[in-house]
This record gives structure tokens, sequence and C-alpha cells, in this order.
């Protein structure tokens, strides 16, 4: 009788142990997947709309509508779990040419550089995104995401997002606005061509 009481409490002792370890994972934001551990980033949220995501090997992206702004979250594999420690945002704004997430990182594990790309202008055919070397283009249609990605960080000076016309010309790009002494990353916007901003 003593060595089965032994064993009881030895049982009782390791369930209990375990439930402490699983609370503390899930408490510090550890899943069991990617998208679970990216909505339980406090910047996300449960309810936010899922636009996209992007899988890498060491990793996921996915791009959120929240009501405050849109989000893209980086989910990290770590061992059987993810965690998704890691977002940027962009505000809601009303052009006819939208980028609704943006992230570029250089990890222990890998490099990560996504864009998702939103567009209500029918006369977007296609956007462009890359350094010459490495430029992705992605059909545009109206209201659909347009996602892009590299395994590799790459300068915002090099992406040269640019929306065109079907007879391949320029309608909009992703840039500062001209002829301005000030700079802030809210006025990163995809602005007109042959506008005057």
């Amino acid at each position: 009788m003593n060595a089965h009481k032994k064993v009881a409490s030895g049982a009782v002792v390791v369930a209990l142990i375990t439930v402490i370890v699983v609370w503390l994972l899930y408490s510090v934001g550890y899943r069991l997947t990617a998208l679970d551990a990216s909505k339980a980033n406090s910047y996300v949220g449960r309810q936010a709309d899922l636009l996209g995501s992007i899988d890498y090997d060491w990793a996921k992206v996915y791009f959120f509508n929240t009501p405050k702004d849109d989000r893209t979250v980086l989910a990290i594999k770590e061992g059987l779990l993810w965690k998704a420690p890691t977002t940027s945002y962009i505000n809601h704004n009303s052009d006819i040419v939208q980028t609704v997430g943006w992230i570029s990182l250089n990890e222990p594990k890998g490099q990560v550089m996504a864009m998702a790309i939103v567009t209500s202008d029918p006369s977007v055919s296609y956007v462009e995104i890359g350094p010459s070397t490495d430029k992705i283009r992605k059909e545009a249609k109206i209201g659909v995401p347009m996602l892009f990605s590299w395994k590799k960080v790459i300068d915002f000076n090099d992406l040269e997002p640019t929306a065109y016309s079907k007879n391949g010309k320029p309608l909009y790009k992703y840039r500062f606005p001209k002829n301005t002494n000030t700079v802030s990353t809210a006025d990163i916007r995809w602005y007109s061509v042959n506008g005057a901003k």
C-alpha cells in the first residue's frame, strides 16, 4: 500500500508541474499553431480579420486588419510551439492604393521582408516591388491583398513599389512625399506619379 501512495503522490506532483509549465508557456504567448500565437499578441487580438499569410521555413508572417490599424505579425517556431513577439503596424487610410502590411527583420533563424498591398482603383493592373535584380510582380484585383515576400532584408529605398496600368504605365509609387524637409513614417503612402506631392 505504501508503494501505491508514493506512485500516486508522484503522479500528482508530475501533473501539477505539467499544469504550471503549460500555464506559464501559455501566459507568455506560446501556442500550438502560428495563427493562434499571432492572435495571442496583445496588439492583434482574437477578433482581427486575417488578410493573408506567408510561410517561411522557420516562421510565418500574418497580415491582419484590426479596428485600430493594420498589423503584420511574425510568428516564430520554437520547438513544438509558436510565439509571435514581433508586430508592425500601418495606420488605416482611405487611399486608392494602400499598404496594409509590412515587416522587414533580421532574426537569428533567418531574414524576412514582406508586404501586403490592396487597391480599389480599377485602372491598376499590377504592382511591382523589389530591387531590379529581385523584382516581384503581382496582378491586381480590387480589394484582394497582393502579398510580396523575400527571404532577405531589403532596404526601403531599393524596393521601388510601383502600381502600373495594363499598358505598363506607372500610376502610383509608394514613397515619401516630394519637396518636404520633414519626414514621418505616416507620410509614406502611394502617391500618384503625376501628382504634385
